[in-house]
């Protein structure tokens, strides 16, 4: 079985990045988590290709870039993870995009953003469980009304992706509406990184052996 997990990112110096959590942080410390982000997004994706491994799942890992140069920038350079264009257009567009491309080729699809970088193995391997199963959908909860995590195995219309609203409190009861003639399973519930006080949170949410790319977020939050 083969299994793809996208990341989708921008790239800092071309798109803005964690504008939001600029303005309570300061941009240079806001930058600073999105790159200590990346690397514990990757360090996390490279054991779980094999710990899939394992299970008999070929999973491949890509950088989602947002800009159409950014896909040759050497920060997305990696052993471990390949790298593809969004495409263009708003987010619904773009995460239709990844997801139609990456499941012609794939088993299963996973959607997930870079700025919840407590996400861990044991959270995929709940979502694989799901996704191993026909027809089937897997949504992890943001607490901020959105999604952190999308997978599914099944074909979504771009109509559906692009009738949402996203970065609002209500986008994951939009989306499920869209979704409503299928059944939907769920992960745990986790924040996504906007403001000061989402970063206490994440570090609250990271269970189990940290990495030491997780480790540094710690001390980074520690540290402001």
């Amino acid at each position: 079985m083969k299994g793809a997990v996208a990341v989708f990112v921008k790239t800092p110096g071309l798109s803005p990045v964690k504008t939001r959590l600029g303005a309570t942080i300061g941009h240079q410390l806001a930058e600073q988590f999105f790159h200590l982000a990346k690397a514990a997004n990757e360090a996390m994706l490279t054991q779980a290709q094999q710990v899939f491994a394992e299970q008999g799942i070929e999973l491949s890992c890509y950088w989602a870039v947002g800009e159409v140069i950014g896909v040759e920038h050497p920060m997305w350079l990696s052993d471990t993870m390949q790298r593809m264009h969004t495409g263009e257009g708003g987010l619904g567009e773009r995460m239709h995009h990844v997801y139609s491309t990456l499941l012609e080729q794939h088993d299963f699809v996973v959607l997930m953003g870079i700025d919840s970088p407590q996400n861990s193995v044991e959270n995929l391997l709940d979502a694989a469980e799901f996704l191993v199963q026909a027809d089937s959908v897997v949504i992890g909860p943001a607490l901020d009304g959105g999604f952190c995590v999308f997978g599914g195995n099944v074909m979504v219309e771009l109509a559906r992706w692009t009738a949402v609203d996203y970065s609002r409190e209500d986008t994951l009861k939009n989306f499920l509406l869209q979704l409503s003639d299928r059944p939907v399973n769920y992960l745990g519930a986790m924040t996504d990184v906007d403001t000061e006080s989402d970063l206490y949170r994440m570090v609250d949410e990271m269970e189990g052996e940290l990495s030491p790319e997780q480790l540094a977020l710690v001390s980074f939050v520690d540290r402001l």
